[in-house]
């Protein structure tokens, strides 16, 4: 979508014009705690690792190793889930679950008797699939929000501006098969300002560009894009399903073993 319709599509890969400069980050201060902190970590992480490698601690060196990977992909996390409201990074997940089985794995190692063990994976298991489900019922209440809010009430346009989008595709057999955009509005109604979370549209979003959207004048956080896709209880159900049925089923079917184990 142009910006003006008499003006032609030269604006650059980031949506942005020549004459624009990128849109400032929507948190700044929330980011840079989060950037801060994620130095924090790995310096200390690289100290310890090398101040116990020096004093013989082995297993103190492994877990400075692994917990720099726990924490900054936790970080990570909470930075996309929580201060983003966007869905979080595929590279995060990787990261966390080196880290956790990596130091469940040293620590297993570590002690001896199995009691102890089943103690520890069982902890093990409650953390991961509790982080997951915590993060999970996030998702799902922020999706819910706007998927089942009705939209029936929305009949006053309003120029809102994108002030950032997140972006999704899909593919299949290594080709591109669909290319979605997740754009964040910014609008003034009667002298209040709005930042609401659109739904996906396959149509090109830009930061700081203008579209036109209709707002409930009674609810002006409801929002309908036009050109949004429209979701309603069964995308919710769905990602019920996967982000809290699934950790949540996995989860007791762990415990549900390790209660079979014979010390």
């Amino acid at each position: 979508m142009k910006k003006y319709e008499n003006e032609h599509m030269n604006y650059d890969e980031n949506g942005l014009y020549k004459d624009e400069k990128p849109i400032e980050d929507n948190h700044p201060v929330a980011s840079k705690i989060i950037s801060t902190l994620v130095l924090i970590v790995f310096i200390g992480g690289i100290i310890g690792l090398f101040y116990f490698s020096q004093n013989g601690n082995g297993y103190m060196a492994v877990y400075s190793f692994f917990g720099i990977w726990l924490a900054v992909s936790i970080l990570g996390l909470l930075s996309d889930v929580i201060i983003e409201e966007k869905n979080p990074q595929q590279g995060l997940f990787v990261s966390l679950a080196i880290g956790i089985l990596g130091m469940a794995g040293t620590r297993i190692v570590q002690v001896g008797d199995n009691q102890t063990r089943i103690k520890l994976l069982k902890i093990f298991c409650i953390g991961v699939a509790g982080f997951f489900i915590v993060l999970g019922i996030i998702h799902v209440i922020r999706k819910a929000k706007y998927d089942l809010s009705s939209k029936d009430n929305c009949t006053v346009p309003i120029t809102a501006k994108c002030v950032s989008v997140a972006h999704e595709s899909y593919s299949s057999n290594g080709q591109l098969k669909k290319y979605m955009y997740i754009p964040t509005y910014r609008y003034t109604y009667e002298d209040k300002e709005y930042t609401v979370v659109s739904g996906k549209t396959i149509m090109e979003r830009g930061n700081d560009m203008d579209y036109e959207i209709f707002i409930d004048p009674d609810n002006p956080k409801v929002i309908l894009d036009p050109d949004a896709e429209k979701k309603g209880i069964a995308s919710v159900i769905i990602s019920a399903v996967l982000w809290i049925g699934i950790p949540s089923f996995i989860l007791i079917m762990m415990l549900y073993g390790l209660s079979k184990v014979q010390l």
